[in-house]
């Protein structure tokens, strides 16, 4: 099978770029932050090069995990917002207008985009199965594992870790990977909402 046109490539490759990406904007950024459009582009560029793969995983949905995702963003917000807002600046140090809205522009899109697509293939759609080692006890031992894992990608652990069970849940339903690439972006869409209206991008 062509390298482009493997399913487990493509789940493992473009989180690696995503992790190599991260690595990056810190060592070549005072501020990382100010990196994410280097790392978008270099996100995006992965999720192309794979998308033939990625396109057989899109299937139809029903209202669960959008209303899932909704939940998540609920409870995210109500335990992140409300504490001293983080603006754009405050990120990325002082910029143009025009380089601050291209900047947001980046930031959402790799956010609701990209982010969940590239984490999900490879949380809930490879290691989930790699981990699952038969019955209800593999099922739940790969469920609390890759949740765990997923949530020590972000700085609230706990509250990402229960944000992975959700949508790890989500993909054991119907054994559909794209259920919880569409509510982890849900989540993160009405995140990204939030700190557009409020100036506050403390909860991305």
């Amino acid at each position: 099978m062509p390298l482009l046109d493997d399913p487990v490539v493509a789940r493992i490759a473009p989180f690696a770029v995503l992790l190599l990406s991260s690595l990056l904007a810190g060592a070549m950024f005072t501020r990382p932050d100010s990196g994410y459009p280097l790392r978008v582009l270099a996100m995006g560029g992965a999720v192309f090069l794979f998308w033939k793969a990625y396109r057989a995983e899109i299937c139809k949905v029903d209202p669960l995990p959008p209303l899932a995702g909704a939940l998540v963003a609920a409870v995210w917000l109500a335990v992140r917002a409300g504490g001293d807002p983080v603006s754009a600046s405050g990120l990325i140090g002082p910029m143009s207008h025009g380089l601050l809205i291209a900047w947001a522009c980046f930031r959402v899109f790799g956010t609701v985009a990209l982010v969940p697509y590239i984490e999900e293939m490879f949380f809930r759609g490879y290691l989930l199965h790699r981990l699952n080692f038969g019955g209800a006890a593999g099922k739940l031992t790969a469920l609390a594992l890759t949740s765990l894992l997923f949530g020590s990608l972000h700085d609230t652990i706990w509250l990402a870790s229960a944000s992975g069970v959700v949508f790890g849940l989500l993909a054991l339903r119907r054994e559909k990977v794209f259920d919880a690439v569409v509510a982890h972006a849900s989540a993160n869409a009405l995140i990204a909402a939030w700190a557009v209206s409020t100036g506050d991008w403390s909860v991305i």
